[in-house]
């Protein structure tokens, strides 16, 4: 039986079945083992990956290869081996589909603080972790899963694919209950505090900035409102949608033929529940559909092909 107190610390965390869109709180780990045991065929399980209240005790992160998920195992495995030589505790688990997720367990760690934003402090240490001190890079590390921070999900260890129909499980390493504090979590934790305080006092120039210019910008609106992915993947694909009470809207997916509004769209991030895609505002860029002008305004549409950029 595997102990999810050591996985997911506090029991503060939301258990997630997209295809009957619920989300509930899971106050137990009986709770998840309950949810395991009785998961409906041809449905899906995740579990937000960190507790509400931003204390982390394992960061897990996803490495995908969908032609071959053997560069995922072998990227997964670097890790381990970069982070074993700095005293980390790494499990890998196969994710029953296209890749595998690792976690990494360290001390409790709190990001929340008043001087800084959490999600800066934490994707930065994040960062520094992976890094292992050096320059070393993951292919498959998928980026957007990642880049979702605190507010990331994961598939639950012991859960069935509803696809490939293999389990989610654990394939090297064990949970360890007595976790050791290493100088290194130590040296990447001040490390990312201190960018996160620089990055703090840039944010505020710049909104002051930002609001000392806003009225003298024709044609422009709210930069921040205009980066709220419930506003602009509707003004960049149309069609209709739903806005929900949970603070998300349900649209027709623009990235299959998609009869039923199927993709779930929150502020910084997008999930289609029938082919899959997801993403956030800087997959959209990466697609062409929107960029920064000058003064950090957001243009949307086809701007590469306006604009002759190859």
């Amino acid at each position: 039986m595997i102990d999810y107190e050591l996985i997911y610390e506090r029991k503060q965390h939301y258990l997630t079945i997209p295809q009957d869109n619920n989300r509930k709180l899971c106050f137990g780990n009986e709770s998840i083992v309950k949810a395991i045991k009785n998961q409906k065929p041809n449905t899906d399980l995740f579990i937000t990956k960190y507790a509400e209240d931003n204390i982390v005790q394992c960061i897990i992160l996803d490495f995908d290869d969908k032609e071959n998920p053997n560069n995922a195992l072998n990227d997964a495995r670097k890790l381990r081996m970069v982070l074993k030589r700095h005293g980390l505790n790494t499990i890998i688990v196969k994710s029953g589909s296209k890749g595998y997720h690792c976690y990494i367990q360290t001390e409790p760690l709190c990001f929340e603080f008043d001087d800084v934003d959490s999600e800066t402090f934490f994707k930065k240490f994040v960062e520094l972790i992976i890094q292992g001190g050096m320059r070393v890079k993951y292919q498959t590390l998928d980026t957007t899963n990642t880049g979702a921070g605190l507010r990331g999900n994961i598939r639950v260890i012991g859960s069935i694919h509803p696809k490939t129909h293999q389990r989610c499980e654990i394939i090297e390493g064990e949970f360890k209950e007595n976790i050791t504090p290493t100088s290194f979590e130590h040296e990447c934790l001040r490390d990312a505090y201190e960018f996160a305080k620089i990055h703090e006092k840039h944010h505020i120039l710049k909104e002051r900035q930002r609001k000392a210019n806003i009225h003298t910008h024709h044609g422009h609106g709210d930069p921040v409102l205009e980066n709220d992915l419930r506003t602009l993947m509707p003004s960049i694909y149309g069609g209709d949608y739903k806005t929900f009470k949970n603070g998300y809207i349900m649209m027709q997916c623009p990235f299959h033929n998609d009869s039923n509004p199927s993709m779930i769209v929150k502020k910084e991030f997008y999930y289609c529940k029938a082919c899959g895609e997801k993403g956030n505002w800087w997959n959209l860029r990466d697609k062409g559909d929107v960029d920064f002008e000058e003064e950090g305004y957001i243009r949307v549409g086809k701007w590469r092909e306006d604009d002759g950029v190859e």
